[in-house]
């Protein structure tokens, strides 16, 4: 409908000004760095840092603009990184002008941006409660269409990437990679992320937000004088758009072969009626006198 229709408008204006913002910045250092955890409002945030002037990345700017081979070499599959991969991920980053990052996949290489930003904040971004982040996860990314149907041909093949990405989240958040995880298990993963980020980085640097913060205390920490005056944003979650998604690659995990199995009917039916043409052409109109 026309609340559809304004959302993707809307998404397709926040992504045309991260670019262009981007662009602008190249070559800058990364000076957020984005410790919390996806499904913690960081659309929210997002569009809060670009009206601050910063470029933010985060998993939606990876698939907007085909970043995934990226974090494919940085994943190993069990939960670390590969150190040479990262330094060029973030090479990348730099060079195409992020100066933020929010979420996956970027979260899970906070302390390698540490090390390599030293004078970068780090922005916790947290939920109310670990059971209302588990709450989000498990509708969104920890569904089966995201934690079993990547694993499946067709998407396998179609996009190896993301399956092996979606393996190096499962495994950095100690979640099961064969089965969608337990409410309790998910709440747990976020206790555990909240608190090793809490505890790995200085006060100093620790940017701790929640979406009923505003504008004031960010502005505050990140030394923003001119600190917005309008409401802070607050996006609709997009929960619904990335269950779409997801469904779709379980429809074609699931059901591929029938597909095929269509097309190859349907192509097979236009064969035949083109051949039966050919051998049968329609008898030449008489002329008339």
């Amino acid at each position: 409908g026309a609340l559809g229709i304004s959302g993707v408008l809307v998404s397709a204006a926040m992504r045309s000004f991260a670019l262009a913002l981007a662009t602008a910045l190249a070559g800058e250092d990364v000076k957020i760095i984005g410790a919390g955890l996806t499904r913690t409002a960081t659309t929210s945030l997002s569009n809060a840092l670009h009206r601050m002037g910063y470029a933010t990345y985060s998993l939606r700017t990876a698939v907007a603009y085909a970043h995934l081979p990226w974090w494919q070499d940085v994943a190993d599959g069990e939960g670390t990184v590969d150190p040479a991969a990262v330094e060029k991920a973030l090479d990348q980053l730099s060079t195409q002008g992020y100066n933020a990052t929010l979420g996956f996949p970027a979260c899970f290489m906070y302390k390698e941006q540490m090390a390599r930003y030293p004078n970068a904040k780090v922005l916790l971004s947290l939920r109310d409660s670990a059971e209302d982040w588990a709450d989000s996860f498990l509708q969104t990314y920890g569904t089966r269409s995201c934690v079993n149907s990547l694993d499946q041909f067709p998407m396998s093949l179609a996009l190896p990437s993301l399956s092996k990405t979606k393996h190096w989240i499962l495994a950095a958040l100690g979640l099961p990679q064969d089965r969608p995880a337990t409410a309790e298990e998910a709440a747990a993963a976020y206790t555990r992320w909240e608190q090793a980020v809490r505890a790995a980085v200085p006060k100093e640097r620790l940017i701790v937000h929640r979406p009923a913060d505003g504008w004031e205390p960010l502005c505050k920490a990140l030394e923003v004088a001119d600190c917005p005056t309008i409401e802070y944003p607050n996006f609709s979650s997009n929960r619904g758009m990335v269950r779409v998604m997801l469904g779709v690659f379980e429809m074609l995990a699931d059901w591929w072969w029938l597909m095929v199995g269509v097309l190859l009917a349907e192509a097979a039916g236009i064969y035949m009626f083109v051949s039966h043409l050919r051998a049968n052409p329609p008898a030449p109109r008489a002329k008339q006198d």
